[in-house]
């Protein structure tokens, strides 16, 4: 090989090199080119799909919470309150007693947590929907293909699809196109349904706090203001006392009956129940339109029952001693006297009524008192009393004397283990020097007296009630003498002045009642002493009249309820 060819071959040698690396260079310069691009495209068809991802997880909580989803949110109704499934704890208060009331639980937390749930679900749903219309199994496998049985198939499967979408053209041409797209949307639907999620974490965390401070602030305002008015409910019939009445719903066809109407998990303001009824709560507004119930016997209360206070006069005594004679002269004295003065003692049961109208055409006609039926559960007679702007529920609670023949009659009488007075009647002319001269006088001709050792009833109550640890240091005892009209007319009632619990007092004693008395105060520490007539019409100021009592009950109660004008204490004998 001479020079030239040398030369020339080398020449050659370098043209082929230099064409070599301007291809390389072209073909990078190409590959750069295209490489340019298509992160160009994922970064726009990533920014698209960011905006669609976060648009899309905008619009599924919207529309499961219209109900346009796929998936449903469960609904908290009144059927999964009763049965403990909405709020995981158990009831409070009366409720504890009948279980969650028939209604509807407020939305936050309860059906908001539901909610949050079918969101979530929904957005699987719809992600899961999505994959499989984009799936790169559609490219890669064949159509015909199925999973491989046995254990693990359905992952050795998986395995082989991410293999050849790695490794074959379609599969590596959907992971181009496809797969930075999908990614960004899939991302975006998550976050923005995590967004969601915290943003309705904190504002309910934040709300249910604001509801807890509410609620306990509106349940303790009301019961303080209750409790300041000493409001109760003092069932006339089963005898039981509750701070909270149960109250029917009143909607249309609707009989459900609602334990506690307190503001809580079922309402705060309103509370509804399960017929769709809005209904109020706390028992200031409840008692304003709905029907109140005993939550122990079932029985229909009066109207505003739970709302005021009630106070119980029951009565101890044998038969005719004079209980229903005074509870009739003193009813209808102090009605007379209350309308006189822009008072007024209203009946609140239909048995009150009649009382009421019997009392009044009893002592207009002077006919004597009918004879209490024997009962082993005598129902209370409830009377509305208003003096001004105080008002009080009295329980006129009359018996037969037959229950007091022992302690074993007393014990269905359960009111006298509540109540806050008990008033004991005791025929005089029952005394043995006065009943001596009772008979002299032929007066037994004129009125029954009471045959029955009077110490051996006050002690059926008494004994039982200590027996039963009730503390009588706490309550307050009448003890009133009745048939002071006929009394007045024996040489043995001589000495003796209406309206002088201390004179009546050492009347007592000088009548050989003196170990009765000492009984009677060794028992309670508050102990007034009465004279009644109950014949007469008289007025509320007369000394002798029954409304004394009513006015001693209350005053003892601490009501501040004046029915008449005290009278100016007799001069001591």
């Amino acid at each position: 090989m001479d020079g030239g060819d040398g030369l020339g071959f080398f020449a050659m040698v370098v043209a082929g090199i230099a064409a070599a690396i301007f291809a390389i260079w072209v073909a990078v310069a190409v590959l750069m080119r295209v490489l340019a691009y298509l992160v160009l495209y994922w970064i726009i068809a990533f920014a698209v799909s960011v905006v669609v991802g976060l648009v899309a997880g905008l619009l599924i909580p919207l529309r499961v919470l219209s109900g346009k989803a796929s998936v449903k949110p469960a609904i908290a109704d009144p059927g999964k309150v009763v049965a403990n499934k909405v709020m995981k704890i158990p009831a409070r208060g009366m409720q504890k007693h009948f279980g969650w009331d028939n209604a509807w639980p407020v939305y936050n937390p309860y059906q908001a947590r539901l909610d949050a749930l079918a969101v979530t679900a929904e957005t699987r749903h719809l992600i899961g929907a999505v994959w499989q219309g984009i799936s790169p199994r559609r490219f890669v496998e064949p159509k015909s293909a199925s999973s491989p049985a046995g254990p693990g198939g359905a992952s050795k499967k998986r395995g082989q699809t991410m293999l050849r979408v790695l490794t074959e053209i379609p599969g590596l041409l959907w992971l181009t196109v496809a797969g930075v797209p999908t990614a960004g949307f899939f991302g975006a639907v998550w976050v923005s349904i995590g967004i969601w999620l915290v943003v309705m974490l904190l504002v309910g965390g934040i709300t249910y706090l604001v509801q807890v401070v509410w609620v306990t602030t509106y349940r303790w305002i009301e019961k303080g203001e209750r409790k300041r008015r000493k409001a109760s409910l003092k069932c006339p019939t089963c005898y039981e006392v509750t701070e909270t009445p149960s109250y029917r719903c009143n909607g249309p066809g609707c009989a459900t009956m609602h334990r506690d109407i307190s503001p809580g998990p079922l309402g705060m303001i309103q509370r509804r129940c399960n017929c769709g009824q809005a209904l109020p709560t706390t028992v200031g507004r409840a008692a304003k339109t709905l029907e109140a119930f005993c939550p122990y016997c079932n029985n229909a209360m009066t109207e505003g029952a739970g709302t005021r206070r009630t106070i119980q006069i029951p009565v101890i005594g044998t038969s005719n001693a004079g209980k229903t004679r005074m509870f009739v002269a003193g009813t209808a004295a102090a009605e007379a006297h209350l309308v006189a003065h822009g008072g007024a003692i209203e009946p609140l049961t239909q048995r009150a009524t009649e009382f009421i109208e019997v009392a009044r055409d009893t002592m207009n006609t002077m006919q004597n008192t009918w004879q209490t039926p024997n009962s082993n559960r005598p129902e209370g007679l409830p009377f509305k009393l208003t003096v001004g702007e105080r008002v009080v529920e009295l329980q006129m609670m009359d018996v037969s004397g037959e229950a007091f023949k022992s302690m074993d009659n007393t014990q269905s009488l359960a009111y006298m283990d509540s109540s806050e007075v008990l008033v004991l009647v005791i025929d005089p002319l029952a005394f043995g020097a006065v009943n001596e001269g009772a008979r002299r006088m032929r007066i037994n001709r004129k009125v029954e007296i009471t045959d029955r050792d009077q110490e051996d009833a006050y002690a059926t109550v008494v004994d039982r009630l200590r027996s039963e640890n009730v503390n009588l240091r706490r309550k307050s005892l009448a003890v009133v003498l009745t048939k002071y009209d006929m009394l007045s007319t024996l040489r043995a009632g001589y000495g003796l002045t209406p309206g002088d619990s201390t004179g009546i007092r050492q009347w007592l004693n000088n009548s050989d009642e003196d170990g009765f008395v000492r009984r009677i105060e060794d028992d309670f520490d508050k102990v007034e002493y009465f004279v009644v007539d109950s014949m007469g019409q008289l007025d509320a100021a007369n000394p002798c009249s029954p409304v004394r009592v009513l006015q001693w009950v209350l005053d003892v109660s601490n009501t501040k309820m004046p029915i008449v004008a005290p009278s100016p204490q007799p001069a001591k004998r």
